[in-house]
């Protein structure tokens, strides 16, 4: 093996020092490129995670928006019975059925909301009906509850609406 002179030693050694800093630099490239495979993974799990709960809540939503009209057909049917003595079983038996559908919803996060006495607001509420004649509206009867899902609006009561002038009270 041929003696090295110290200038080419020098340069040997520069040449290497130059090839580890683009080994270096390599490597940089790699990890941070990783990095972004690993973020970009990471936020395509949660998308679809999320994706995935939207995909159940329609689902339920769906099921749930049927389910609404046999509750609201019992809750007439139980308003129109009558406060007789020889039904008062059956009164009571109606009542606890009731309760199971309103517990039944509420496990499904779906919260009825009350609109009489209230200022009418077409975000929640559906007017079938209006009387009188002012600027402010209140909600005077209830004809169907509406209904929040999650919070947010499900399906809106459908009311009848007095309109009253700023500063009247709520005369139902």
């Amino acid at each position: 093996m041929k003696k090295m002179t110290k200038k080419e030693l020098q340069a040997l050694l520069e040449e290497k020092i130059k090839e580890l800093e683009e080994v270096k630099k390599e490597r940089d490239e790699y990890l941070d490129l990783a990095r972004r495979i690993a973020a970009d993974f990471d936020n395509y799990r949660k998308r679809m995670e999320r994706r995935e709960e939207e995909m159940r809540l329609f689902a339920s939503e769906n099921i749930l928006r049927q389910f609404l009209p046999l509750v609201d057909d019992l809750e007439r049917a139980y308003a129109h019975l009558p406060n007789d003595s020889n039904l008062e079983s059956f009164r009571k038996g109606m009542e606890m059925l009731l309760k199971r559908f309103h517990d039944f919803l509420k496990s499904h996060h779906v919260e009825k909301f009350t609109s009489i006495g209230k200022e009418f607001d077409p975000h929640l509420h559906e007017a079938v009906a209006v009387e009188g004649e002012g600027d402010k509206e209140i909600v005077v009867e209830e004809l169907e509850p509406g209904y929040l899902f999650h919070g947010k609006l499900f399906r809106p009561a459908k009311v009848k609406v007095k309109k009253v002038k700023e500063g009247v009270a709520n005369e139902s």
